[in-house]
């Protein structure tokens, strides 16, 4: 069901996804993640936004989507920022979607958060970012982010907290409506994490039902 919706909407996303009013949040993940050298797996990376601020940070990134029209509306995007992607490199493929964004150190893969298409300690930080809630299985996704970094690597989530807004399952398609912190640490705890720290802030938007988030982090001990 998640996939449909994310095939369905595909560029649309960017519109849609301003009802999170996030951008001083995105930026906050992205400071937590990394120095400049590190490769950073961006997941349910959507149509790109993300991948592009953290390549700018002089990051390498592998972004990751279940959704094949989420990853065309990202090269795309790429390409209309100026960024080099090479259209014969695109193919979907059984190993993943081969997409290289030459130049920019972008590259696309399609994938599940659950099942990410990295080998173990692949990239140096993982980042879901409001990604979780469209997840079936979170915790699997978080032991997966755990799995792909290697060892001093960092795992930074952003999502919501617990909330009561029923009305994002029909308009944004979530499955979770958030969740309690002491779940997510327990998670990330379960997933072989340490030095766990996770700051909470408002809801952004006073005008509507949008509930408080949350950022965490965690290291793979070294």
């Amino acid at each position: 069901r998640i996939r449909t919706f994310f095939d369905s909407v595909g560029p649309e996303w960017n519109a849609l996804r301003k009802v999170f009013n996030d951008d001083a949040l995105r930026a906050r993940a992205i400071a937590h993640l990394a120095p400049p050298g590190w490769t950073v797996c961006d997941v349910g990376t959507g149509t790109g936004i993300l991948a592009k601020e953290v390549a700018r940070l002089g990051l390498r990134v592998i972004a990751v989507d279940h959704s094949p029209r989420m990853l065309e509306a990202a090269r795309s995007s790429l390409e209309s920022e100026g960024y080099a992607v090479e259209s014969e490199g695109y193919a979907v493929e059984s190993e993943g979607y081969a997409v290289e964004a030459a130049g920019s150190a972008v590259e696309l893969r399609l994938g599940e958060a659950q099942a990410l298409p990295l080998a173990d300690g692949e990239v140096n930080a993982a980042l879901a970012h409001m990604v979780l809630h469209y997840v079936p299985q979170p915790a699997e996704a978080l032991r997966e982010m755990a799995r792909v970094v290697g060892p001093g690597g960092v795992v930074v989530v952003v999502d919501f907290v617990r909330h009561e807004a029923e009305w994002m399952r029909e308009e944004l398609g979530v499955l979770w409506l958030g969740f309690p912190a002491d779940e997510i640490v327990r998670w990330l705890g379960d997933a072989g994490l340490e030095a766990i720290r996770v700051e909470h802030f408002a809801s952004p938007s006073p005008a509507r039902d949008l509930p408080g988030t949350f950022l965490a982090s965690a290291r793979k001990p070294a």
